[in-house]
C-alpha cells in the first residue's frame, strides 16, 4: 500500500494524468495483518529489470542486412522476434522467482484461519497489459519449470505442438503428396525419424515428391535398417488409416490413432501434459461436432480448419484447468479489476504503449474534432497540420492518463507481495538516466509526458530507493546467479524529506496522516520533493542467465528425443524396454495389491432379493440339492422330469422373481419388452401386477369385488397397467386378504406404508457369513422395498405378499423359505424407525392363505 501511494504521489498529477493523487485519493490500510518482525524485507516491493544487452543490436543487424524491398517486412519480423524474446525472458525470470518464493518458505496470511500458511500456486497471479501474445509464452515457460499455469485464452489452439502434429498426420492421411506435413509427421514422436534420417531419405530422390522418396527408401537396402523399419511401420499404418478415413467417421479415426500410436498417453507425460491431452480431446470433440452437421469427410474438415486460420480465426486452448484450481493464474490487468491476490507479478512494464490510434493518418477527437494531414498532390507528400498536431497531443495525453490508471489497477491488486518485471536494452545506461531524471526528487511533467512505457515512470523512482540489488552473473554453476546488495549511490540534487516524516510500518492506518503529501498539485512548485519509495528493491538481471536468444528455449536434445521416440514405439509394440531410474518405483506401483482382497470380491451395496439368492436358507439349500440329485439320476436314466426344465419360468424355490440357484450360481432376468408381455405373463410379471393392485386398493371403503374392479380400471386408464396385465390379477385372492382379520387390522391402522423403499447399513459378516476374514468390520448397504407395514395397538406389523405356487398346500414350509428376507426387513425397519417389529406375516395369493412367522 505504501509503495502504491509513493508511486502515484510522484507521477499522478492533473497536468499529465487528469487528476491529482492527493490525500483524499490515497490508499488507507483497512485489512488487519500481523506485524512483520523488524528488519523483515520479505514483503518489500521488487522491481526486476532484465538487461537484454546486445541482443537487440544483433536482431537489428540481421534485419538491416535484408534487401531494401524487404526492409519493412524484416522490420516487422525483427519487432515480433524482440517481443517474443522479451516475453520469454520475463517468463523465465518469473518462473525462477516463483520457485524461489515457494522453496524459500514464503508464507501468506490466511484471513479465514487467522494464521499464515505456505505459499500455494493459486496465491500467485501474473498480470499483463494484454494476454493475447504473451500469455501462451508465459504458460509454456512456467510449465517447463514445473509450475502449473492457467490463462483464459481465445487463441493458440492450432499453434499447440500436439495439435499441429495431429493435423499434419491428418493431412498426410488425406493426401500423402504434401511434403511439409509428411516431414512433420515422420519427425514427430509417433514415428521418431531424426532430421538426419529425413535428409538421407531426400538426397537420392531430390526431384520427386517426398512421399515417393519415402516409398523408395522403404525398399532400399542401402538405407539403414532402423530407418527402413520406421518407414515400413509408417506406410502400413498409413494404408490402414486411409481406408478407415474413407469408410468410417473422422472422430473414430482420430481416437484410433490416439490409441494405436500411444501419442495421447505420451503427451500426458510431458510438462503441461494434462493441458496437452485436453487439446487432443478437444480436437476429437470438434471433429465429432463437425460430422454432426451436413458436412462429412476428412478433406472438408481440413479445409474448414484452413479457412478458419486464413481468416485469422482461432480457437482457445481446451480448458483443462479452471481458475479455482491450484495453478498460477495469468490474466489481463483489465480483468483483474476488483480482485486481490497474495502475490502479484506485473510483467511487460518495459513494453511500449500502444500508440496506433495516435499515429493514424486521420485523427478525430470528441471535443477538438477532425485532425487531417495535408496532402500535396504535386509533390506527393503529406505532412501534419496544426489541427492534426493539436488532436494528436490531446489524444496522447489522454492515452498516458489511461495507461497511468491501468498501472494503478495493476499495483493495487497484491495483498502481500508485489514484483514488477520489465526488460531494458541497456540497463546500465538506463540506471544512469533514471538517477538524473528527478529534479530535486520530483519527476518533471515533461518527463512524465514523454514516457513510452511504464518503466519510464517507475525506473526513476526505484533508482532512488534505499537499496540497489545487482545480479552477479556466473556465480553459480547452473547460471542462476546470486544477488548482492549495496547502498544506492546518492541521487543528484538530493531527495528532500521532511524531518518529521516517519517511515510507516506495513499495515499502519495512520501512515497517510504522518506522511507529507506535498506535491505540485497541492500548490507547491514542481521542484518540490516527492516522497521516497520505502521498502523497494531494484534488481538488474543479465539476460544471458535465461538465454540470449528466443530460439534457445525451443532447442531440443536430439539424442533424448530419439530415445523417447524409440521407447514410445517399443511400448506401442509391447516390446520390453530397459528400466530407467524410475523403474523400481514403476514396478512398485504396478505390483501393488490391495491389502483386503476379500472385501473387494463382495458387493458393498446390494438388495434383499439378491441376498436371498446368494445365501438362502438351509431348508431351501437342502431342497435344491435333493432336486438336483434327482434330476441328475433322471438324466442318467434318459428320463425327463417335468417342472425342472430351464425354460419353465420359475426358480427351484418357486419365488416370484423367476431367479434361483442353478449349479451353484444364480441367474438374473431383465424385464421383457412390453409387446411380449401383451401375449402372456410370466410368474414374476403376474406377481408384479398383483403387488401393484395391493398397493392402490383404497382402505377407507368396504372391500368388495366392485371396488377392486374400479381400482383396476383406474390403473388401466392411467396407463399404469395394460388390459392384458389387469386380466391376469387374481381378484378373489386380493379380496380374501382385505376381508381377512389381517386385512381388517390394516384398514383400521393409524400408520400404513405400502411399497415402502428403504436403505440400511448392516455389518458385512451378517450379510456374507461365509466371506473371508478381511471382510469383517466392513459395512454393506442393503436396499429393499417393504410390501406393507402398518401400526396398530399391537405394534408394528410387517406383511409380505407372495405369488409362489404352493404344492400340496404346505403353507408353513413355504413361508419358512422367506424368513431370511422378512428378518432383514424387520431389522432394517427397527433401525430406521427406532421401533421393533412385533409381528411378521406372509400372505400367499396362490390359495389366499396367511402365515405368521414367529
Amino acid at each position: 500500500m505504501n509503495g502504491v501511494n509513493d508511486v502515484f504521489r510522484a507521477i499522478m498529477r492533473e497536468s499529465v494524468a487528469e487528476m491529482d493523487y492527493d490525500r483524499s485519493a490515497e490508499l488507507v490500510c483497512g485489512a488487519s495483518y500481523p506485524q512483520p518482525p523488524a528488519g523483515d524485507d520479505r514483503f518489500a516491493v521488487e522491481l526486476s529489470v532484465i538487461d537484454r544487452g546486445g541482443v537487440r543490436a544483433a536482431v537489428s543487424a540481421d534485419a538491416g542486412a535484408a534487401d531494401e524491398d524487404e526492409a519493412e517486412a524484416s522490420a516487422r519480423a525483427a519487432e515480433a522476434a524482440e517481443d517474443a524474446l522479451t516475453a520469454q525472458l520475463e517468463a523465465r525470470h518469473i518462473a525462477r522467482r516463483i520457485r524461489e518464493l515457494a522453496d524459500g518458505g514464503f508464507r501468506v496470511y490466511d484471513g479465514r484461519k487467522g494464521t499464515d500458511r505456505p505459499l500455494a500456486w493459486r496465491d500467485v497471479v501474473i498480470l499483463l497489459r494484454a494476454t493475447r501474445q504473451w500469455a501462451p509464452v508465459m504458460i509454456e515457460e512456467l510449465q517447463a519449470a514445473g509450475i502449473p499455469a492457467y490463462a483464459e485464452l481465445s487463441t493458440g489452439y492450432f499453434d499447440a505442438t500436439e495439435v499441429e502434429v495431429m493435423l499434419s498426420l491428418l493431412r498426410v492421411i488425406d493426401n500423402p503428396y504434401q511434403d511439409i506435413p509428411l516431414a512433420g509427421a515422420l519427425r514427430s514422436p509417433i514415428f521418431g525419424l531424426t532430421a538426419e534420417e529425413l535428409a538421407r531419405i531426400r538426397i537420392p530422390s531430390r526431384h520427386s515428391s517426398y512421399y515417393e522418396a519415402v516409398l523408395r527408401a522403404a525398399g532400399d537396402l542401402l538405407v539403414a535398417e532402423d530407418t527402413r523399419r520406421k518407414l515400413s511401420l509408417f506406410l502400413d499404418r498409413l494404408d490402414r488409416w486411409r481406408d478407415e478415413a474413407r469408410q468410417g467417421s473422422l472422430a473414430e479415426l482420430l481416437w484410433n490413432i490416439y490409441r494405436e500410436t500411444g501419442y495421447y498417453d505420451w503427451v500426458g507425460g510431458l510438462p503441461g501434459g494434462a493441458q496437452r491431452q485436453a487439446n487432443l480431446r478437444a480436437l476429437y470433440d470438434r471433429a465429432r461436432q463437425y460430422e454432426a452437421t451436413s458436412f462429412r469427410g476428412l478433406f472438408r474438415f481440413l479445409r474448414f480448419i484452413d479457412r478458419m486460420r486464413e481468416s485469422g480465426g482461432d480457437l482457445g486452448t481446451a480448458r483443462e484447468l479452471g481458475e479455482q484450481e491450484d495453478v498460477v493464474r495469468i490474466m489481463s490487468i483489465h480483468k483483474s479489476k476488483g480482485l486481490e491476490f497474495p502475490v502479484v507479478f506485473v510483467a511487460g512494464l518495459g513494453k511500449p504503449f500502444n500508440q496506433q490510434d495516435v499515429n493514424g493518418a486521420f485523427l478525430m477527437h470528441k471535443e477538438l474534432g477532425f485532425g487531417p494531414r495535408y496532402v500535396d498532390p504535386e509533390l506527393r507528400i503529406a505532412y501534419p497540420t496544426l489541427p492534426y498536431l493539436a488532436v494528436r497531443q490531446r489524444m496522447r495525453m489522454e492515452m498516458l492518463a489511461e495507461e497511468m490508471r491501468v498501472l494503478y489497477v495493476a499495483m493495487t491488486r497484491p495483498k502481500e507481495k508485489m514484483i514488477l518485471v520489465a526488460t531494458a536494452d541497456d540497463a546500465q545506461r538506463q540506471l544512469e538516466r533514471w538517477r538524473t531524471a528527478a529534479d530535486g526528487g520530483a519527476i518533471p511533467d515533461y518527463r512524465l509526458a514523454a514516457a513510452r512505457c511504464y518503466l519510464d515512470w517507475l525506473g526513476p523512482l526505484a533508482a532512488q530507493a534505499g537499496m540497489l540489488v545487482r545480479v552477479e552473473d556466473g556465480a553459480a554453476e547452473d547460471g542462476a546467479g546470486t544477488f548482492t546488495a549495496e547502498p544506492a549511490p546518492p541521487v543528484t540534487g538530493g531527495m528532500a524529506v521532511r524531518p518529521d516524516e516517519v517511515a510507516p510500518q506495513p499495515g499502519d492506518r495512520d501512515a497517510a496522516a504522518r506522511t507529507d503529501g506535498a506535491s505540485p498539485r497541492d500548490g507547491g512548485d514542481t521542484a518540490e520533493a516527492a516522497p521516497p519509495l520505502r521498502d523497494w528493491r531494484l534488481g538488474v538481471v543479465p539476460a544471458h542467465l535465461y538465454g540470449t536468444e528466443a530460439a534457445a528455449a525451443s532447442e531440443r536434445n536430439e539424442a533424448k528425443e530419439a530415445e523417447l521416440a524409440e521407447r514410445l514405439q517399443a511400448v506401442t509394440a509391447l516390446v520390453p524396454v530397459e528400466g530407467g531410474e524410475d523403474a523400481a518405483e514403476i514396478a512398485r506401483r504396478l505390483d501393488w495389491a490391495y491389502s483386503r482382497p476379500g472385501a473387494a470380491a463382495v458387493a458393498a451395496k446390494t438388495s434383499v432379493t439378491e441376498m436371498k439368492r446368494l445365501h438362502g436358507e438351509a431348508l431351501r439349500d437342502r431342497e435344491a440339492a435333493t432336486l438336483e440329485e434327482g434330476a441328475a439320476l433322471l438324466r442318467g436314466a434318459g428320463a425327463k422330469q417335468p417342472g425342472l426344465e430351464a425354460g419353465d419360468g420359475r426358480s427351484v424355490s418357486g419365488g416370484r422373481s423367476g431367479q434361483g440357484f442353478i449349479g451353484g450360481g444364480y441367474t438374473f432376468r431383465l424385464r421383457r419388452p412390453r409387446f411380449m408381455e401383451e401375449r402372456s405373463l410370466t410368474a414374476a410379471e403376474r406377481g408384479t401386477v398383483s403387488h401393484l393392485l395391493m398397493q392402490h386398493v383404497p382402505l377407507d371403503a368396504e372391500p368388495d369385488e366392485a371396488l377392486l374392479r374400479r381400482t383396476v380400471d383406474s390403473l388401466v386408464e392411467r396407463l399404469t397397467l395394460t388390459r392384458k396385465q389387469a386380466e391376469a390379477i387374481d381378484l378373489a385372492a386380493v379380496l380374501a386378504f382385505f376381508r381377512s382379520e389381517l386385512g381388517q387390522r390394516l384398514r383400521r391402522a393409524g400408520l400404513v406404508r405400502r411399497e415402502m423403499p428403504f436403505s440400511c447399513a448392516f455389518p458385512a459378516e451378517r450379510v456374507y457369513p461365509g466371506a473371508a476374514e478381511d471382510v469383517r468390520g466392513e459395512t454393506v448397504l442393503i436396499q429393499g422395498v417393504v410390501d406393507c407395514l402398518f401400526e396398530d395397538e399391537g405394534g408394528l406389523v410387517l406383511v409380505d405378499y407372495k405369488t409362489d405356487r404352493i404344492d400340496m398346500k404346505q403353507w408353513d414350509r413355504a413361508a419358512e423359505r422367506h424368513r431370511f428376507q422378512l428378518e432383514l426387513y424387520a431389522d432394517a425397519i427397527a433401525s430406521v424407525l427406532g421401533k421393533p417389529v412385533t409381528e411378521c406375516y406372509v400372505f400367499f395369493l396362490d390359495g389366499a392363505q396367511t402365515v405368521r412367522l414367529k
